[in-house]
């Protein structure tokens, strides 16, 4: 028997331990009562109240988990305007974001759609969703920088890809663009 209680203790692990400090509120409320006799009403009160919460802590209550969705389908926006000529970074923006486009596509899932949209002054889909990675990198290399930057037009075409059931209208909502 008294293996098993070791065992039960060994396996018990408390998700919350700094609560164990709440413990001591129960004793300072005590010391406080017998200090003040007057406020027995708040010793009633309290007692009340903290059957409530055993009798709620009994009934095991749970929060739903947030699980995230699978991912299956992403669309890479990648700007493409003049400003991304700069060279406050080697080579320059268009080329860092070239490399982190390609590791990215490398560290997806294989499973996983992936789509790109170059956005400047008007957004174009180079790559439908598609699990060719070999498309995505030569998609990647015909992004040529242009003058104009709309990156609301970007993330419209790019969420016009990602849910097709929408009906999304793209020309209306990027003015033809």
């Amino acid at each position: 028997m008294s293996q098993d209680l070791s065992e039960l203790l060994q396996s018990l692990s408390l998700q919350w331990p700094m609560a164990l400090l709440l413990s001591a509120l129960p004793l300072g409320l005590a010391v406080w009562l017998i200090r003040h006799p007057g406020a027995r009403w708040l010793s009633s009160s309290l007692l009340l109240a903290g059957l409530m919460l055993i009798v709620f802590g009994l009934s095991r209550p749970m929060m739903q988990g947030y699980e995230p969705a699978p991912l299956d389908q992403v669309i890479l926006v990648i700007d493409s305007s003049a400003s991304m000529r700069a060279s406050d970074v080697e080579p320059s923006r268009i080329d860092v974001a070239k490399q982190f486009a390609k590791a990215f596509i490398e560290a997806l899932p294989t499973h996983a759609n992936l789509g790109l949209v170059s956005m400047a002054a008007n957004a174009s889909l180079l790559q439908a969703p598609t699990r060719q990675r070999d498309q995505l990198e030569k998609a990647l290399e015909r992004i040529s920088l242009q003058p104009g930057s709309a990156l609301g037009s970007g993330i419209i075409l790019a969420t016009a890809q990602l849910l097709p059931e929408a009906a999304i209208d793209v020309e209306r909502l990027t003015g033809g663009g």
